[in-house]
């Protein structure tokens, strides 16, 4: 599915002492998400462990991120305040969401994110949409229809422009 290869770097903690939340509560994600399938003694440790880092570091971050949301590689949410997810969302590669984003169902439908997407703070992306690759979501922008590959929407009437 991915166009482009992860940048896994943007998820990885420079050093221990970095003080990136949001970085934390992705590697709880992609750990529970790496042990829930395995069995055994060692896989339930992990697994345990991942939930409980996940369901601190999103209070820490003030995120809400369900374990199962599919998210590929690259991610960054720099200011995490607010930040709500549904975990029927696909989010696509290296991606940028700014805080205060809601991505959520609408009419039992959620969205795709391509690759490459940014999307601004306050926005909202709800329904069966697809956001194409490289896209721009403008700050409070509420958007419930495609939006081309490379194009953009804009509040306060999110306008849809081509690439």
């Amino acid at each position: 599915m991915p166009v482009t290869p992860p940048d896994w770097s943007r998820e990885r903690k420079r050093s221990l002492f970095e003080w990136a939340p949001y970085k934390s509560l992705l590697g709880a994600i992609r750990a529970y998400q790496a042990s829930r399938d395995r069995s055994g003694p060692i896989a339930f440790l992990r697994w345990t462990s991942a939930f409980f880092r996940w369901r601190f570091w999103s209070v820490v971050s003030g995120a809400s991120i369900p374990l199962r949301t599919r998210i590929g590689g690259g991610l960054q949410i720099p200011h995490c305040q607010g930040v709500a997810i549904n975990v029927a969302s696909r989010i696509g590669c290296n991606c940028d969401i700014f805080q205060g984003v809601t991505i959520g169902e609408y009419r039992g439908q959620a969205p795709t994110i391509g690759d490459g997407v940014q999307i601004g703070p306050g926005a909202t992306i709800l329904g069966e949409v697809t956001i194409g690759d490289g896209a721009r979501i403008g700050p409070m922008a509420l958007v419930m229809s495609d939006v081309p590959a490379g194009g953009a929407a804009y509040a306060p009437r999110a306008e849809i422009r081509g690439p």
